[in-house]
C-alpha cells in the first residue's frame, strides 16, 4: 500500500498528459504549476524567478495576459480554475526582479523589427537574449502601439522594459510602417519580423506557415488580433506574445542556418 506521500508523488507526474494542462494551454510554455508550489511554500523569490525565465517582458505579460491557463485548469469544473493571474501579478509586485540576464557581445547577424506591438517586442525581446542585435521600427512614441492595444497597462512598467531591451542591443528607430521599409530591411538585415498588429500590409494569418510563421525568404510574421465568436476582434496578449515568440524562434534558425522544421 502507497503512502500518502507516494500517492500524491505519482499523481504530481500527470499520468494523464504529456504536461499539466495549464501548461499546455500556455502559448508561453508558462511552468504553471512550478510557480504555483512555490508560492504555496512561501518561495516568494523562486517563484518570481520562474516568471522571469518563462516569461517575455514580465512587467508587461503579468500585467495584460488573458491567461488561457486557468481555462484549462482541472479545477475550473470544482468551483473554477486557480487565479494564475491574479497570483502573477502579486508575485510581480511583493518582489523584485530576482535574475540579472548576461548581456552577450552582440553578434554579427542583425535582425528588424517593424511593429512594436507585443508580438514585436516578444521577438526582440528573445532574439536580443541570445546575442543578435535587433532594430525595432516603430511609429509615434516607441510604447503607443501596446498602449493602444492594453489601456490599462501601466505606462511605468512599460517603459521599465523598454529600457532593458535597450541594455540588449534593441535600437528603437523610429519609421513609418509601409512595404517600402519592409524592402530596404530585407536588404540591409539578416531576418525580419512584421508585428500584423500594426503593420497594415501584414497578410492573413491563414496565408502564411502556421507552423514556422514565415510569410517570405528570411521575413516572419505575427500578432494579428483574435475573433470572439460573435465576430469582434481583441488583442490576445498569450497569442500574440506566442507568436512573437515562435517567429522569434524560426528567425534564429534563419539567421544561424539551422533546420526550420527539426526538433
Amino acid at each position: 500500500m502507497l503512502e500518502q506521500s507516494q500517492l500524491h508523488a505519482v499523481e504530481a507526474r500527470c499520468t494523464q498528459e504529456a504536461a499539466p494542462r495549464c501548461r499546455t494551454a500556455c502559448p508561453l510554455d508558462m511552468d504553471v504549476r512550478s510557480f504555483l508550489e512555490c508560492l504555496a511554500a512561501g518561495k516568494m523569490r523562486d517563484a518570481r524567478k520562474l516568471l522571469e525565465r518563462h516569461l517575455p517582458l514580465p512587467g508587461v505579460m503579468t500585467a495584460v495576459c488573458d491567461h488561457p491557463c486557468e481555462n484549462a485548469c482541472l479545477r475550473r469544473d470544482l468551483g473554477g480554475g486557480l487565479a494564475v493571474s491574479a497570483l502573477e501579478k502579486f508575485c510581480m509586485k511583493a518582489v523584485s526582479a530576482q535574475t540579472k540576464p548576461l548581456i552577450r557581445p552582440p553578434k554579427g547577424q542583425k535582425l528588424a523589427v517593424l511593429g512594436a506591438g507585443l508580438a514585436g517586442l516578444t521577438a526582440a525581446f528573445d532574439i536580443s537574449r541570445k546575442g543578435f542585435a535587433v532594430t525595432l521600427h516603430h511609429e509615434g512614441e516607441k510604447g503607443d502601439a501596446l498602449l493602444r492595444a492594453f489601456p490599462s497597462l501601466d505606462p511605468s512598467a512599460l517603459e521599465e522594459e523598454l529600457r532593458a531591451l535597450e541594455k540588449f542591443h534593441v535600437s528603437f528607430v523610429s519609421a513609418s510602417l509601409d512595404e517600402a521599409l519592409l524592402t530596404r530591411c530585407i536588404e540591409e538585415y539578416g531576418a525580419v519580423f512584421v508585428d500584423a498588429s500594426v503593420c497594415a500590409f501584414s497578410p492573413a494569418r491563414e496565408d502564411i506557415d502556421p507552423a514556422t510563421l514565415l510569410w517570405q525568404d528570411k521575413v516572419c510574421c505575427g500578432g494579428w488580433t483574435s475573433v470572439t465568436p460573435t465576430g469582434a476582434r481583441y488583442a490576445s496578449a498569450s497569442s500574440q506574445a506566442g507568436e512573437g515568440r515562435r517567429a522569434g524562434i524560426t528567425l534564429q534558425r534563419v539567421l544561424t542556418g539551422v533546420s526550420l522544421v527539426a526538433a
